[in-house]
């Protein structure tokens, strides 16, 4: 469906403070940088993301249990209801080495966004009771949320 309602409603979402579902519990100080990027060379291979994938992507089958959830495709230039699990989590994977994928929760005006190869989700203007979910789910998941972009 081709909702340009909800392109709208996206592109104000991107420009609210957003929250970082990520490996690392806290932003890494400048003075580590060469630490941190052999860190995130040694997370992408593959195998690791992949791991970090499936586990996104299972919060992100969790979330559409509660929530209504839409998912835009770039491929056809439209928003689909949430798919099966299985399709999402295929989705999800795709992201790995290419591509975005961009989340939207139209009743609470919350954004989730994933940038192909990125170590983290943004999440854009959640509520208190979307938070609290994605919370509880990365605290059992290895996972962390924190203010601020990444």
């Amino acid at each position: 469906m081709k909702n340009r309602d909800y392109d709208r409603q996206t592109e104000l979402l991107f420009e609210t403070p957003a929250w970082v579902v990520d490996v690392f519990p806290l932003q890494v100080p400048a003075e580590r940088l060469q630490q941190y990027l052999s860190a995130e060379r040694w997370l992408r291979k593959t195998p690791r993301l992949e791991a970090l994938y499936r586990r996104f992507a299972e919060l992100l089958v969790v979330l559409g249990c509660y929530y209504d959830l839409w998912i835009y495709s770039p491929e056809s230039d439209e928003w689909q209801a949430m798919p099966d699990p299985e399709d999402l989590t295929e989705m999800i994977a795709s992201c790995t080495d290419r591509g975005d994928r961009v989340f939207l929760f139209p009743r609470q005006n919350a954004l989730l966004s994933l940038n192909g190869g990125d170590l983290y989700l943004s999440l854009y203007d959640p509520d208190r009771r979307l938070l609290e979910t994605v919370r509880a789910f990365a605290a059992a998941h290895g996972l962390f949320v924190r203010e601020g972009r990444a």
